[in-house]
């Protein structure tokens, strides 16, 4: 159970980076379609990043 975690965890911070990037690619370009997909990424990471802060403190034997 805590290599699952561990890897939603890579997973949530990799689409959060990829997030800050594309939003940032969108901003140089003057995009708005890569921004609001970069953003709708970011949030995403962070909504699972969240999610496995909640499975990692449920899982610890107490």
């Amino acid at each position: 159970m805590r290599e699952d975690i561990r890897t939603v965890r890579l997973f949530a911070a990799l689409l959060v980076a990829m997030g800050v990037f594309g939003t940032v690619a969108g901003s140089i370009a003057t995009h708005s379609v890569p921004i609001a997909l970069g953003v709708i990424a970011a949030l995403g990471g962070v909504l699972l990043a969240v999610f496995t802060c909640v499975a990692r403190a449920k899982t610890r034997p107490r």
